[in-house]
């Protein structure tokens, strides 16, 4: 989970073909050319026939000119509606809902993905330059940054996001270079990261979950390379490359290369950029297995298994955590099964729990973090069951040398309010803004849970979503209050496709906290959303 979860490493690299939109709460799209996408193997080039005067050759096919550069633009405009009712109360002004008993606001997002590609075939182009740009970036409607001196009289709306916070009107978030080489894929720049289910790490693409939207996509500069070694290996003794759909990627990332608390930077050539000791820097190995047709009699099974590794160093604070992740998923007629598991370990001195004094290293702690989620269900056109469980592990003691807690990916979004609302306030209540690193921000957060959703189609581009959601702790700590139960949450959606690219969600959740969540706001907290978007 990057985006200030806690100093474990979270960027993953690689992005497993996704399930179908109606089979997954949390699962986003995967981006164009990403390691998923299949990998064109070198295939030896035939001799031209020859012609001969009893059956001359045909005229040559119309061909797409190889050098032609192709514009795309893809993206699309968002905006959804939020009334949260008794989320918390008592903050003394730390969070957004803190002695407030009700919030009714709009956010808003448009992103657009040009990409200027070239090559025979469009989809699977020779090189690319792939572009993300977000403006309005969940900026809440209105002047909220006091642009006019009486609120009455304001006009001009600002680009304040839900967290009070002013945000760039546009911000150019992404750009990378792919071109295809003989040998596989090859990636750089500030590209967007996602693995599996998306627990730890989530590219934040599409309108791909039952409830909420994706906010915060990992993003990281990168050099990537994959390759398909079986079909690399083929053609190397002169067959064939065959279609055995086994991937293999390596990429290398550079996290931070500036030390955050020196001034040396501002001269043109400082040390900062000579010094590698306070750099933070990450590999990453992908071995992936993505079978999308084991069986010719039906499109739609599949067969995807993969592993990665992660190992993040950071020598100045002596840091050196590495992450093991498995992902598998088997879709067979109607039948689908899917599960992600993770381990984070490794130590650090990099985690200031306790604070140390000035100019030392904080305790070194040895990371110890798990994670996971498993669903199995079924799914036809018509309707679909699915039961899911989840765990994300705690941290008792922070102040201890065991670092054993982090949440799931906030984009990995598991109901409406529980953990999108209720645990994302309390622990930024709990922890304040001098311990980001420990906010939920959505994410599932110590606990176990276990989940059931239900989805019929009655008509088409119309789905109707009920879900019912149970959890319960791992760690009690100063968040989680006892070992009692966190609550059960109900959640209700409909959601409409229209006019070819308008999409359209109303949804609804309902709260009964429990002992275990301790206390929350002085009702049942409860919310109605709903979102507009454009997809093109």
């Amino acid at each position: 989970m990057q985006q200030g979860q806690g100093s474990a490493p979270d960027a993953n690299v690689a992005s497993p073909a996704t399930e179908p939109e109606s089979e997954s709460s949390s699962q986003p799209e995967p981006e164009p050319g990403s390691v998923s996408e299949p990998i064109p193997a070198p295939v030896p080039v035939p001799a031209p026939a020859a012609a001969t005067a009893s059956a001359p050759a045909p005229p040559p096919a119309a061909q797409v000119d190889p050098d032609r550069v192709r514009l795309d633009l893809h993206g699309y405009y968002r905006v959804r509606f939020l009334e949260l009712h008794n989320i918390l109360e008592d903050g003394e002004d730390t969070g957004l809902f803190s002695d407030v008993d009700s919030a009714r606001f709009f956010v808003q997002r448009l992103r657009l993905e040009p990409a200027l590609t070239y090559g025979p075939n469009p989809q699977s182009p020779i090189g690319a330059l792939r572009i993300q740009v977000d403006a309005l970036d969940d900026v809440v409607f209105g002047d909220n940054s006091g642009l006019a001196s009486v609120p009455l009289f304001a006009g001009d709306p600002s680009t304040v996001d839900r967290r009070s916070s002013d945000v760039p009107s546009i911000l150019l978030k992404r750009a990378w270079l792919e071109v295809m080489l003989p040998l596989g894929l090859l990636r750089v720049g500030r590209m967007p990261s996602q693995w599996g289910m998306g627990l730890l790490t989530s590219d934040g693409n599409g309108f791909d979950d039952d409830f909420g939207d994706n906010v915060r996509g990992s993003t990281f500069d990168r050099i990537l390379f994959a390759t398909r070694p079986v079909a690399i290996g083929r053609v190397l003794t002169g067959r064939e490359p065959g279609s055995f759909p086994l991937l293999l990627a390596v990429a290398y990332d550079l996290l931070v290369e500036i030390p955050l608390d020196d001034d040396s930077h501002r001269s043109p050539y400082g040390n900062w950029l000579a010094e590698g000791a306070d750099d933070v820097r990450q590999w990453t190995f992908v071995a992936f297995y993505n079978d999308t047709a084991p069986n010719p009699l039906r499109v739609s099974d599949e067969i995807k298994a993969g592993v990665y590794f992660v190992n993040r160093k950071q020598p100045s604070t002596e840091s050196n955590a590495f992450i093991g992740d498995a992902y598998v998923r088997l879709r067979w007629g109607m039948f689908f099964a899917e599960a992600e598991g993770l381990h984070i370990w490794g130590s650090t001195r990099a985690i200031p729990f306790p604070p140390p004094d000035p100019g030392e290293l904080a305790d070194q702690k040895d990371a110890d973090i798990w994670g996971g989620v498993a669903r199995a269900g079924v799914e036809t056109p018509l309707f679909g069951v699915r039961l899911e469980a989840g765990y994300a592990s705690g941290d008792a003691v922070r102040e201890d040398e065991d670092f054993t807690g982090r949440p799931l990916h906030p984009d990995f979004n598991v109901g409406l309010l529980l953990y999108e609302e209720v645990l994302a306030e309390k622990t930024a209540q709990t922890w304040g803004t001098g311990a980001r690193g420990f906010w939920s921000l959505g994410g599932v957060y110590d606990s176990y849970y276990l989940s059931l959703t239900g989805k019929v189609r009655p008509l088409p581009g119309l789905e109707l979503i009920a879900l019912a959601l149970l959890a319960m702790p791992d760690q009690v700590d100063t968040v989680i209050e006892s070992d009692d139960p966190l609550g059960v949450e109900t959640d209700l959606a409909a959601k409409i496709d229209f006019a070819r690219y308008f999409r359209f969600a109303l949804e609804a959740g309902l709260l009964f906290p429990m002992d275990g969540l301790g206390t929350v706001g002085t009702g049942l907290p409860w919310t109605v959303q709903s979102r507009l978007a454009m997809a093109f």
